[in-house]
């Protein structure tokens, strides 16, 4: 498509083989070393020996793979095609506080259980809340206290912060089937209570709350599901 366009490029495509030796080969190869930009590899274990290469070369590089913020201190030249979940984390919050704090209960669950969550959660928490006064703040949203459960938990912590007017924003910080799973059930349950059948649920979070297929998708679209 950008050969139509009028780019002049040559793509040459090296098989790392899942193997740190063949990936020592590719950078002795003399196309490689003549590259102006290099996409991959595909292996988190294989991005720094070609991290090292590019930054002494000056040649920008691209990652698909899922590394954490902390691979990125000190390569400039390195990029990620999709951000972290902590960056996620921090936009999300940024996007709640600007769009959502008005006519919804916002509500913050993690997992106790995995410390990334907990650090999702956190993140999160910071990022929204305005100040360290829990009680000065004049938006009632704008100073939250995360949830920490775990699979298995009763729903009542949650249950007490509903609200029967406005919408009832769940952001789950949370990435592990399992646990988004039993979010998901809870919030069925709660929703076809007799208490709560009339009150609007909304589910915010990553995007494997989208792709888990343990849900219908028909109460995916009835809590109007989100994901960064």
């Amino acid at each position: 498509e950008l050969k139509n366009k009028g780019y002049n490029l040559t793509i040459q495509v090296f098989d790392s083989e899942y193997d740190t030796s063949r990936i020592k080969e590719i950078i002795l190869d003399t196309n490689f070393q003549k590259s102006n930009l290099v996409i991959g590899p595909v292996y988190s274990k294989n991005i720094k020996f070609i991290r090292n290469f590019t930054r002494t070369k000056g040649i920008p590089m691209i990652t698909p793979a899922d590394i954490p913020r902390q691979a990125l201190f000190r390569y400039t030249n390195l990029y990620k095609s999709s951000p972290s979940r902590a960056t996620q984390s921090l936009a999300l919050a940024n996007f709640i506080k600007s769009h959502y704090l008005d006519h919804h209960q916002v509500i913050l669950i993690a997992n106790k259980e995995d410390k990334n969550s907990i650090a999702y959660a956190s993140i999160f928490k910071n990022t929204l809340n305005d100040s360290i006064y829990i009680n000065d703040s004049i938006n009632k949203n704008d100073s939250i206290i995360p949830l920490f459960l775990k699979r298995g938990d009763k729903f009542y912590s949650v249950s007490k912060l509903l609200n029967r007017k406005d919408t009832n924003l769940f952001i789950v910080a949370a990435s592990d089937l399992p646990f988004l799973t039993y979010v998901f059930n809870k919030t069925i349950e709660l929703s076809n209570s007799q208490s709560y059948y009339k009150s609007n649920f909304s589910i915010i979070g990553f995007e494997e709350l989208y792709k888990m297929n343990t849900i219908d998708v028909l109460y995916k679209d009835k809590f109007n599901l989100k994901f960064v």
